[in-house]
Parts: C-alpha cells; sequence; structure tokens
C-alpha cells in the first residue's frame, strides 16, 4: 500500500520475506522437496470450509532443514504467534513444542520473487498455515493459522 512518497506498507510483509528466506536458503535437493510448483494456485486451499484439511504434511520437513532454515523457520512461527490474543499463542506454542520443530513441513508454490504470485503453506501436527499472495498481480494477501484438532475448539468431524 503506497502510504506516502517513499512509504510502503506491506500486509504481512515480514511473514512473506521470511518464508522466501527459507526457499532461498534450499539447496538443490531442498527445492525439490520444497518447491512443489510453479504455479500457485489461486487462494487457500482450506478457504471457506468449516475446518481445515487434514492430509498429510507436504514440502520440507524442519528435520531436513539448515540451522539457519530452522531458525527462521522458528521466526516464522513467531510472526504469526505475536498476532494472536496472549492465552491462545500459549496454547498453540506449548502444542509446537511438544510436537518438536522437525515435524513441521514448509512448501512453496509459484514464483520465488517478490511482488510475483506465491503460496507457502507450514504444516505441523497441531496446525496448518496458508499463505496466498496471487490476486491483483500478488497485490492481495490472504493467511490463516488453522488447528488441527478443530478450530474455535469445535472437534473434527469424525
Amino acid at each position: 500500500i503506497e502510504a506516502g512518497p517513499g512509504r510502503t506498507i506491506r500486509v504481512l510483509g515480514a511473514e512473506e520475506d521470511i518464508a522466501r528466506q527459507i526457499l532461498k536458503l534450499c539447496n538443490e535437493e531442498q527445492k525439490q522437496a520444497c518447491w512443489l510448483s510453479k504455479q500457485a494456485p489461486d487462494d487457500l486451499r482450506g478457504g471457506g470450509v468449516l475446518q481445515p484439511e487434514t492430509t498429510a504434511a507436504v514440502g520440507l520437513a524442519a528435520g531436513k532443514m539448515s540451522v539457519d532454515q530452522k531458525k527462521l523457520l522458528s521466526e516464522l512461527l513467531g510472526e504469526y504467534l505475536k498476532n494472536m490474543p496472549a492465552d491462545v499463542a500459549r496454547e498453540r506454542r506449548e502444542r509446537l513444542e511438544k510436537a518438536g520443530m522437525d515435524a513441521i513441513h514448509f512448501a512453496w508454490w509459484g514464483d520465488g520473487e517478490r511482488n510475483e504470485r506465491h503460496y507457502y503453506r507450514v504444516q505441523g501436527p497441531s496446525f496448518i498455515i496458508e499463505y496466498n499472495n496471487t490476486q491483483n498481480a500478488a497485490n492481495h494477501v490472504h493467511s490463516m493459522w488453522r488447528d488441527m484438532a478443530g478450530d474455535f475448539a469445535i472437534p473434527l468431524a469424525k
């Protein structure tokens, strides 16, 4: 968003930049696991549904990331958590720590450069994050954190 001479405001800019840094630090083998398509989906896959998709995680497992990538992944999760009410963030962080970082997967679709269509997903045993920036020439962001046990304390239907 243009906010005056020489000033731009980017919605979820840190979340976008940190995720892209993880991607850019991938070696060729990691890119094969992480970068699933050069085509980004048009929107979040779980948008508009009552409960999160519970399919298996895809992408690069944190257990196969470098120390720097793991640090960035932790930073990315922190960016999302700091936007939540303190009690919700605390509970989600506890669940993250209990499951361990190595079970978290990071996946990327679309272009790797800023201002181009892209989508990423971060999925662990207790959560799934989706981020999509494809609309209006990659100038319209959607993102959400879903609880794999069921959103809004509503258990998943079996």
